[in-house]
């Protein structure tokens, strides 16, 4: 519609029409990335803190929406690339307008490394679809964890900081056939090029002390 109005039929290539005048251009706004600062710009309002007030009903209606794939809003703090979250078809139980959203988020959201974390906060790290955190080579997601709000770190751990025990996950995961192998994963699986501190029993006592840097901090700041 926008090109449209200067005329019926394109002329000039549109990604000449937005350079600036001395280019060659007519300055013609970028509408792909209008659109995509329109959505970061709900992303913000979607990752803001309403604590100290209340919830608007707008919001309160979109992280219902958003529930559907996971709780705290983890579908928006996953670390890996936006490929990924295509292949995975994590997206399709939304309508397309979230799904571009969420798409366009993760098209300018950074992969962190490890050369990324900060020190003296492992335990805020997101356990799932982080690829900080794999076991074999492969980034760990069991939906019957996240499903019971276990979601970084600091959730599979007791009060020492040790892994909690395997009877404890399963009172509350429920005691299913892969249970144990998914216990038996998180308690050998490696954070990056450091190897996670713990065998698996409620023994061993986690030494790493890292933290990502925020990579919301990064984008609107």
């Amino acid at each position: 519609m926008f090109f449209r109005f200067i005329w019926k039929r394109d002329r000039v290539k549109r990604n000449l029409m937005i350079q600036d005048y001395s280019n060659g251009g007519l300055r013609m706004i970028d509408i792909r990335i209008m659109f995509k600062c329109c959505f970061l710009r709900w992303i913000k309002k979607l990752l803001s803190d309403d604590r100290e007030t209340s919830i608007p009903t707008w919001k309160k209606i979109q992280l219902n929406l958003l529930s559907r794939l996971g709780p705290d809003l983890c579908i928006l703090k996953y670390n890996f690339p936006a490929v990924h979250l295509l292949s995975k078809d994590l997206l399709t139980p939304l309508p397309l307008f979230y799904r571009k959203l969420i798409l366009t988020w993760y098209e300018v959201k950074p992969v962190q490394n490890i050369s990324d974390i900060e020190t003296h906060q492992t335990k805020w790290q997101l356990l799932w679809n982080n690829k900080c955190i794999e076991y074999k080579g492969s980034m760990l997601y069991f939906s019957k964890w996240i499903e019971q709000h276990i979601l970084y770190v600091n959730d599979i751990l007791d009060e020492h900081g040790n892994l909690i025990s395997l009877n404890d996950v399963k009172a509350i995961v429920g005691n299913n056939a892969h249970v144990l192998l998914q216990y038996n994963a998180l308690g050998s699986f490696s954070l990056g090029c450091a190897d996670w501190p713990f065998s698996g029993s409620k023994n061993g006592s986690v030494h790493l002390s890292v933290r990502p840097i925020s990579c919301f901090t990064k984008i609107f700041s």
